[in-house]
């Protein structure tokens, strides 16, 4: 396919002749008012896609189109960060790696074996992380963006370092269906890759381009989605941001204030996205040039608000977009050549806005009319095919009939649009649901982990407090809920009488406070539960509240190794042990996880997130690493650099390198080495050590959304429909030109 602009609803833009003004690309920083680049800080990426996909399209060409993407955003040779399709079952060991029940993994023998690999929580659906990348569609009630919505991202990010750590992508499949032509697309039928290439750009930390494109690369990265395939390639402005946040041998370089970002933020009291600053081109590199001013668009540019124009100009909603324009009256049309005067409704003096010619001329179509054209509509307002009635927060009184419509905010633009009410009717108790909202108790629960649909339950506060034949149950997100079953508590629960507890009496300990126990075995710590210990009574052994002994699993919150059933405590969390000079992921690390050595001369290690020091860099400390190991390097008069480890006496460093020992369980690649010093200390540092960081908050702040563009035969306002990225993320679209190599 070639990228084409010679439908009537492009002619129309080309014919303006706008400057083509480059804005470069834009990044976010976390937290908000920091110069920390919110990016991956990882080389390589897992993700994960759901194995339903779109129900409108065959499975395999799918997820082949979702590959796809995120191929295009790794064919810049200038970036390094790598995305790989994850994988559920661990084949090696036959368990899955997302999945537990009752405290052990699942067993396996291929993913789909896994629960975890139909999981459709995510956190664009209002779900907490679960370190796992995914891809999903939403096909049912569980939806909650509304159906301007296409897709929405989540990034969730450090607010320490800004290191995303994870992203969900979750697309429409409630109100729309999806295409693999782009030139089939229009109202309710979407092109999928043009809409996976841009949330995959929000997944990695790229935001929207706000206005004032070049109109002749036009980026995927607009808020738009634009039609005929223009939205399915990377723009040149595009693939420069994947290369500034993560560029290859750890330098990006500029030759020009264009090679270098804005960065967005969301206004918090409009909820607007603005450009809050600039990075600017100093010596080959971007440096922060703190608070800049908007760059102002031309009459007829793209725009989010008036401080997006040139002085003198405003920026006029139309349909789903915002173009700068000026007064003007329809009887003396006194807009310049290229450029229609459309009348404000109901003006006495005729006075109107000067927009773009598209054809067709202003219609006086009235609300609820079929529409192609925002032209068309007496309120210049044609949304999914419809004529809409533009409205905000402080005039929906007068503009839409409240008794049955509602103002619904445009994501990515300042108004709103009157629409109709949805129903009220919600789920009673016991029905199948996906979402808390559907329910009138406002609450949806699954009775097990590997259940796929949940059903609506009643909140509760402890023993006691549900219906007979339930009981109440505690959730990880901190809410309780009533589920079918006995209201038997477990060993360790506060309780008030026996007949309360599952297995054993309810006792009280010289300190007061009542907790169900059972018998146990003295000296044998697996017969009580974990965070409980054995006790001897006048009754016998019992079980009795204490310190976890051996049994905390891994992620679980520790204070020391003795508490864990690794027997590895490290930043307050139970660490998984792996070996460095092996496969993490078959030590049971998380796909985003590496392997940092617990001591100097040890090829024993545990599961820890790579630090961002590239192969070759200075380091001091293996957790500064990519590769997580920080070593003496002969060849640098024994500078401490970011290196491979590897097995004394293997042959697994390459041709131009060898193993030098530091120990007889582990070894440095070095350039000719022979056998240096028997310990991987230089001058009384311990490099297999290192500080290890406090648990830091999160945060997936929210932006602004993305609509769809005009496809073909259509005007600008024509299926505005939105995609909106939370968190840091949004859209994109594919531009398939040749291109010299």
């Amino acid at each position: 396919m070639h990228k084409t602009k010679t439908s009537a609803a492009t002619v129309w833009l080309a014919a303006v002749l706008l400057p083509a003004v480059a804005l470069a690309f834009s990044v976010t920083t976390s937290p908000q008012k920091s110069q920390t680049i919110k990016r991956y800080t990882v080389s390589k990426v897992y993700y994960h896609l759901h194995p339903q996909c779109s129900a409108d399209l065959p499975k395999a060409k799918c997820l082949d189109i979702l590959r796809e993407g995120f191929d295009a955003w790794m064919a810049p040779s200038c970036g390094a960060l790598k995305f790989v399709e994850g994988y559920h079952c661990n084949l090696a060991s036959k368990t899955c790696l997302y999945d537990k029940k009752y405290g052990k993994a699942l067993s396996c023998n291929k993913d789909e074996d896994c629960p975890a690999k139909s999981n459709l929580k995510v956190m664009p659906m209002g779900f907490n992380p679960n370190k796992r990348n995914e891809l999903v569609f939403i096909e049912g009630n569980m939806w909650k963006m509304g159906s301007f919505v296409l897709g929405v991202t989540v990034a969730w990010s450090s607010s320490w370092n800004g290191s995303i750590s994870e992203s969900d992508i979750a697309f429409n499949g409630k109100h729309h269906k999806w295409t693999t032509n782009p030139f089939e697309a229009k109202q309710n039928l979407q092109d999928l890759l043009s809409v996976t290439i841009h949330e995959q750009g929000h997944f990695f930390g790229v935001q929207h381009v706000l206005g004032n494109f070049d109109m002749k690369d036009l980026p995927t990265m607009a808020p738009n989605v634009f039609p005929k395939g223009i939205s399915q390639t990377l723009s040149v402005d595009d693939k420069k941001s994947i290369c500034f946040l993560n560029p290859a041998g750890g330098t990006y370089t500029c030759n020009n204030d264009g090679d270098c970002p804005y960065v967005v933020h969301k206004s918090q009291q409009t909820g607007q996205e603005k450009y809050s600053a600039k990075f600017v081109c100093k010596s080959g590199k971007c440096i922060w040039g703190g608070v800049s001013a908007a760059p102002k668009a031309p009459l007829g540019g793209n725009c989010a608000d008036n401080d997006g124009c040139e002085a003198g100009l405003f920026c006029q909603p139309y349909g789903a977009q915002g173009f700068c324009s000026k007064y003007c009256n329809v009887k003396t049309k006194n807009c310049p050549s290229g450029f229609t005067c459309f009348g404000y409704k109901n003006s006495t003096s005729g006075q109107g806005a000067c927009l773009p010619e598209q054809g067709g001329g202003q219609g006086g179509k009235s609300p609820g009319s079929q529409c192609n054209y925002s032209s068309e509509c007496s309120t210049l307002m044609c949304l999914q095919g419809v004529c809409r009635v533009p409205c905000t927060g402080s005039n929906a009184a007068t503009k839409c009939n409240l008794a049955v419509e509602v103002c619904t905010p445009v994501p990515g633009t300042n108004t709103g649009v009157c629409m109709p009410k949805a129903s009220s009717g919600k789920k009673a108790l016991g029905k199948e649901c996906f979402g808390p909202e559907e329910c009138d108790s406002n609450l949806c629960m699954k009775d097990d982990l590997a259940a796929t649909v949940g059903y609506c339950r009643l909140s509760c506060t402890g023993p006691n407090t549900c219906p007979i034949k339930f009981h109440c149950v505690q959730q990880p997100a901190g809410y309780q809920g009533c589920l079918p079953g006995s209201e038997k508590l477990p060993t360790g629960s506060p309780c008030k009488y026996t007949i309360d507890c599952k297995s054993g009496p309810c006792i009280v300990p010289d300190g007061g406070g009542a907790f169900c126990t059972q018998t146990c075995k003295i000296g044998d710590t697996a017969s009580c539960p974990c965070g409980m210990e054995c006790k001897s009574t006048a009754a016998g052994p019992r079980c009795y509240v204490g310190q976890p002994q051996g049994c905390l699993e891994t992620d679980a919150n520790c204070n020391s190794a003795s508490e864990c059933a690794s027997g590895l405590c490290a930043g307050g969390v139970c660490r998984a042990g792996c070996d460095v000079l092996a496969d993490p992921l078959a030590a049971g690390c998380n796909p985003d996880e590496g392997c940092v050595r617990v001591a100097p001369g040890s090829k024993e290690g545990m599961c820890w997130t790579p630090g961002t020091q590239a192969d070759g860099a200075e380091c001091g400390e293996d957790k500064a690493c990519v590769g997580l190991f920080c070593a003496g390097d002969s060849s640098a008069n024994g500078a401490l650099r970011c290196m491979k480890p590897c097995a004394p006496g293997s042959e697994s460093c390459g041709a131009d390198k060898k193993c030098a020992a530091l120990s007889d369980k582990i070894g440095v690649c070095q350039a000719g080495a022979s056998d240096p010093p028997p310990a991987d200390t230089v001058g009384g540092l311990d490099t297999g050590g290192g500080f290890v960081p406090t648990t830091v908050p999160q945060n997936a702040a929210p932006s602004s959304g993305c609509s769809a563009g005009p496809s073909s035969g259509q005007g600008v306002g024509f299926a505005a429909l939105l995609l909106v990225a939370l968190g840091l993320g949004l859209m994109r679209r594919r531009r398939r030109v040749a291109e010299a190599h």
